[in-house]
Order: C-alpha cells, then sequence, then structure tokens
C-alpha cells in the first residue's frame, strides 16, 4: 500500500484542505480498502513525528541536525551528496519534498542534491552484505552490549 497508494506531499497544510476523491487498494483476500487523506497523513509522519505525539526530528531536521555536528566546512559536501535509500524513499514525493525542507532550512544559496537510485529499496541490505563479507570487521553482540553497556564500542 506505501509504496502504490500513499505519497509524500510538498504542503501538509494545504493537502489537508483538499477533497480528495477516496482511493482503493484490494487486499490479498479481495477485501477492499478505501483510502483517503491517510494516503498522505502516513507519510507526514516522516517529516512531523510531533503529529502522533513523538519528540523526534523529522527526517529534513535530522540531515539539518547532523550539519550541525560536522565541521562547517563539508556542509556544502554534504549537502549535494544526499543518498536517499529504503523502501519508504520510493513513496511519491518524498525526494521532492525532501529537497524543498532542506533548501527552506538551509543558509540561501545552496547546493542541494539528492541522490536517488531506482532499487534503492535494497541498498541498505546490499551495502550491510558487503559491509559483513569485509575481513576483520568486528562485531557486538546484544548480549555483549548488554552485558558490558556502550564502553564496548571502545574495547572491540
Amino acid at each position: 500500500i506505501k509504496e502504490t497508494k500513499c505519497y509524500v506531499c510538498l504542503d501538509y497544510g494545504q493537502e489537508m484542505q483538499k477533497e480528495l476523491p477516496p482511493d482503493t487498494y484490494t487486499l490479498p483476500d479481495h477485501k477492499t480498502l478505501s483510502l483517503g487523506k491517510e494516503r498522505f497523513q502516513c507519510a507526514e509522519i516522516l517529516f512531523q513525528p510531533s503529529l502522533i505525539g513523538l519528540r523526534e526530528f523529522g527526517v529534513s531536521q535530522m540531515v539539518i541536525e547532523c550539519l550541525k555536528r560536522i565541521e562547517p566546512d563539508l556542509h556544502a559536501t554534504l549537502l549535494s551528496n544526499i543518498l536517499v535509500c529504503g523502501g519508504t524513499t520510493l513513496m511519491t514525493g518524498f525526494v521532492e519534498r525532501l529537497n524543498s525542507d532542506l533548501h527552506k532550512m538551509s543558509p540561501p544559496g545552496s547546493v542541494i542534491k539528492i541522490i536517488a537510485m531506482p532499487k534503492r529499496q535494497v541498498q541498505l541490505w546490499k551495502g550491510a552484505s558487503v559491509l559483513a563479507s569485509q575481513p576483520g570487521v568486528r562485531w557486538i553482540t546484544k548480549d555483549d552490549f548488554r552485558t558490558h553497556g556502550p564502553v564496548i564500542v571502545t574495547q572491540q
């Protein structure tokens, strides 16, 4: 449903004001769902988690928060090389919304380039499999972390 019926809007407030015709989705058991505003409301949570009571940053703000923790000399390079991956980024409008938000949040004149590969729903898995196959890569198990706490990261 997410990849075929849901979408990310550029302006949530404006989209909420629209009268949208319902869309339908047929489940594997042949029952039909009628979808209205939830088609974009579910995606908006990625950008405004406060809509469901979460006190977390949305995707766009997370990018900006990451930049704040990095040397300013690297900001331009990083803003022009943003790679999005994972199936959620395939929702119609995701890349456009992220781009729009980042332009609003970044200094004037910033060059923002978002790289969205066609098969990005499997990029995370592929990257993890490449990393896991590298010799010398050390892993921390969940049990080790529970036993030793965060200090285990510096000991491995």
